[in-house]
């Protein structure tokens, strides 16, 4: 039987026995590998929107301190 070559995942060929354990096992690594990348992803994510939330208080606050030109027509 051969396996994938980054993530060692079940290839069959047409005089492999095709077990049960096999799909299982495939199944647990995906499901794993899936878990991780969502982790990280959201993990990301939080980090990311917290930089937005702090970038846009600062700019709030800048905006605060600018002068304000007013114009009026005659």
């Amino acid at each position: 039987m051969k396996y994938t070559k980054n993530y060692q995942l079940t290839q069959w060929e047409k005089p492999d026995r095709i077990v049960m354990s096999d799909f299982n096992g495939d199944n647990a690594k995906l499901e794993a590998a899936l878990t991780t990348q969502n982790s990280r992803l959201t993990s990301e994510a939080a980090r990311l929107d917290g930089r937005v939330n702090t970038e846009a208080a600062r700019l709030e606050a800048l905006a605060a301190t600018a002068p304000r030109v007013l114009f009026s027509q005659s």
